[in-house]
This record gives C-alpha cells, structure tokens and sequence, in this order.
C-alpha cells in the first residue's frame, strides 16, 4: 500500500520480482490505483505484463510459462 502525505491509498497490489543469474526486474503482479478514494485501474490477472515479458532474456523465458511461475 502506498498513501500520500494527507494518509490517503493510492496504490494498492503485490509486487513480484525476478532474479535469474544476473537479470533483475521488479513489477506489480496485481495493482489498484485510487484517485479521491476511488479504484481507477485495476490489474488483478496476476500475469507478468507484456512490457515486463518483452524484457525477459529468451535464456529464462521457459521459466515462467506456467501458474506456479507468473503464467507468461
């Protein structure tokens, strides 16, 4: 959860990372973005978005094909 300086959510969601060998990359698994208290964007598929996908090297990309991974 993130609040601004007034204590209200703005950010909600579970962040997810990935470590492979050397490669590194952080990304929101399930995100809620609120603006004056109410849920504006929801992402609550729990797939490693396209963008993040993109960014995989094709060395580890068999690694997360499957539920237990992040269902690429």
């Amino acid at each position: 959860m993130l609040f601004d300086e007034n204590d209200n959510l703005i950010v909600d969601g579970w962040m997810e990372f990935i470590l492979e060998g050397d490669f590194f990359i952080a990304f929101w698994k399930f995100l809620e973005i609120y603006e004056n208290g109410k849920c504006v964007f929801d992402k609550n598929d729990g797939l490693i978005p396209e963008h993040v996908k993109m960014k995989l090297p094709d060395s580890i990309k068999h690694l997360y094909t499957d539920t237990v991974k992040g269902r690429l």
